[in-house]
């Protein structure tokens, strides 16, 4: 994407950065809960 303004590239890369940390946040919980219900340490 080509912008001409830099308060547009600021808006852009502000609402990219606010959606991929909730992305982040969400995988973080999904993994951190599934691994708790779902693997158990092997000692060996």
């Amino acid at each position: 994407m080509i912008y001409d303004d830099l308060d547009e590239i600021l808006a852009e890369s502000q609402k990219f950065t606010g959606t991929f940390q909730i992305e982040v946040e969400n995988v973080g919980f999904l993994m951190n809960s599934h691994e708790s219900s779902k693997i158990t340490p092997r000692r060996g």
